[in-house]
C-alpha cells in the first residue's frame, strides 16, 4: 500500500467522513481540498513510505491469547499513562499517546520524516476508547481544526495490546504502556492485579492435587518458573517441581503449605460425546478472582486414547485444569486449544471451541512413574453440576509462575 504519508492522511479522515467533525450529533464532511490547500500552506504534503518491515513484524503476531478488554481494565490500562506502539493501517508509522487523568490526550506520530501532533480528549465506553481531537500541529504550532473523533476496540494479546478502529479501517500495536502504577512491557512480561496492572515477569496456569501435598498440571506452566506460586481459596504456599513428561506435558509439583483434597482419577478411559466440566483460573486478573466452571464433551478421542478433543471452553491459564466426568472424577488434563486464526488461513473456516486434554491413561502412567499410586475409582452415577463445582473448589488450585 502506497503511503501518502500524515499529513494527506489527516486530510484523507477529515474529508473522508470516516473521522468527520460532529455537529449536533450529525457528521458534516469538509470538502478535501480545503483540507489540502492548509496543509500545502504548512508545507508537510507528499512523506516519502517508510520500511514496510512493520507491518509484517504485526501481522506475524500470535493472536490466539487475544482477550477484549472492557472499560474497568481499559481505565487501569490508560490511566495517567504514555502508550509507545506503531500504526499498521491504513499506513505504517510510530505513535507516543500520553493520556492524562483529566481526560485530555496528546498524540505524537511520526513516519520516516514527518511528524505530527494533536491535542483532545479521550474516554472509554463499555470496551472501547474514544478519541476526540481538535488542535494539530504539524510543525508551526498547534492549529484548531474541526474536530476528530476515532474509536477503537483494545485487545489484549500475547505480545503487545492491539487497537482496531470500530469500523475495522485502522489498526495499532501498542508495544509498551507506562504510568504511575506500572511499566508494562513486553520484552519482561506483564500480570494483570487487583488494582490495575502489575509489574511481573510471570504467567499463570491451573493444577489439581494427586496426593496430600502434591499436584499436578502441564510442565509447559512450570517450565521456565524460577518461583512456583499455589493458591487455593485464602491459602498459598511455594511449591516446588517433583518430575516431568515432556511428551505427555505433564508436570508434578509438592507444596507442603497448601492443602486441598486429593482427586479421584477415573479408571475407565473417556468416552465419545459423554458431558464434562473443566475447572481453572482462566484469564487471572482480568476476571474476578476464583474458580471458574465451562462445561462441554467429549468430541473426539485419540486412536491410543492419550489425548481427548473437547468442547469445553478454555483460555490462557486453564492449562492444567483437571477435566472431570459428571461425576466429579477427573478424566483428562486441559493442555491446548486449536489456533483459530491459522486453522481459518489454512482451511478457510473459523473452528469452535476445539480444545484438547492429556487422558486419563497418560496421567495414571506419568503418576506411577513418578512414585505416586493414584486414587483410581469405577464409573458412577452422575451428579449434578454444582456438586462438581464443590468438587473442583476443594482440589483446583491456581498456579503462579514467576
Amino acid at each position: 500500500m502506497e503511503n501518502r504519508g500524515l499529513p494527506q492522511r489527516i486530510a484523507s479522515r477529515l474529508s473522508s467522513g470516516n473521522l468527520s467533525p460532529q455537529l449536533g450529533g450529525c457528521a458534516m464532511k469538509i470538502p478535501e481540498v480545503v483540507v489540502t490547500a492548509s496543509l500545502l500552506l504548512l508545507g508537510l504534503l507528499d512523506a516519502p513510505a517508510i520500511a514496510q518491515g512493520l507491518s509484517s513484524e504485526a501481522s506475524g503476531q500470535d493472536k490466539t491469547d487475544a482477550v477484549q478488554l472492557r472499560k474497568p481494565m481499559i481505565m487501569a490500562l490508560l490511566r495517567d499513562s504514555t502508550v509507545y506502539g506503531y500504526n499498521v493501517q491504513p499506513e505504517v508509522s510510530r505513535f507516543v499517546e500520553h493520556h492524562n487523568a483529566n481526560g485530555t490526550v496528546e498524540l505524537s506520530e511520526f513516519d520516516a520524516k514527518n511528524s505530527m501532533r494533536a491535542r483532545g480528549t479521550w474516554s472509554v465506553r463499555a470496551n472501547t476508547v474514544c478519541y476526540r481531537y481538535n488542535r494539530v500541529d504539524l510543525g508551526k504550532g498547534f492549529q484548531v481544526v474541526p474536530e476528530m473523533e476515532n474509536c477503537v476496540h483494545v485487545w489484549l494479546r500475547k505480545d503487545g495490546i492491539e487497537m482496531v478502529n470500530i469500523l475495522g479501517e485502522g489498526r495499532s500495536w501498542a508495544t509498551k504502556v507506562e504510568n504511575e502504577h506500572f511499566d508494562y512491557d513486553f520484552a519482561t512480561g506483564f500480570r494483570f492485579g487487583d488494582e490495575g496492572v502489575e509489574n511481573a515477569r510471570g504467567s499463570s496456569g491451573t493444577g489439581f492435587f494427586v496426593a496430600e501435598d502434591t499436584l499436578l498440571t502441564n510442565r509447559h506452566v512450570v517450565e521456565k518458573c524460577q518461583d512456583i506460586e499455589v493458591r487455593i481459596g485464602t491459602s498459598a504456599s511455594k511449591a516446588t517441581v517433583l518430575s516431568v513428561s515432556k511428551d505427555a506435558d505433564l508436570a508434578l509439583l509438592r507444596s507442603s503449605g497448601t492443602k486441598g483434597s486429593v482427586s479421584k482419577l477415573r479408571s475407565e478411559v473417556p468416552r465419545l460425546g459423554e458431558p464434562i466440566i473443566v475447572a481453572g483460573y482462566p484469564l487471572s486478573g482480568l476476571l474476578a478472582d476464583g474458580l471458574k466452571i465451562t462445561s462441554g464433551e467429549v468430541s473426539g478421542v485419540s486412536t491410543q486414547s492419550s489425548t481427548i478433543q473437547i468442547s469445553a471452553p478454555i483460555q490462557p491459564g486453564s492449562s492444567g485444569s483437571p477435566v472431570f466426568d459428571r461425576s466429579g472424577l477427573v478424566i483428562g488434563v486441559a493442555y491446548s486449544q486449536l489456533d483459530a486464526e491459522k486453522y481459518a488461513e489454512a482451511v478457510g473456516g473459523v473452528p469452535q471451541n476445539v480444545n484438547f486434554a492429556v487422558s486419563i491413561g497418560e496421567i495414571v502412567r506419568f503418576l506411577r512413574v513418578s512414585g505416586i499410586n493414584p486414587q483410581t475409582v469405577s464409573n458412577r452415577d452422575g451428579s449434578r453440576p454444582e456438586e462438581v463445582a464443590a468438587v473442583a473448589q476443594s482440589n483446583t488450585v491456581q498456579v503462579l509462575c514467576r
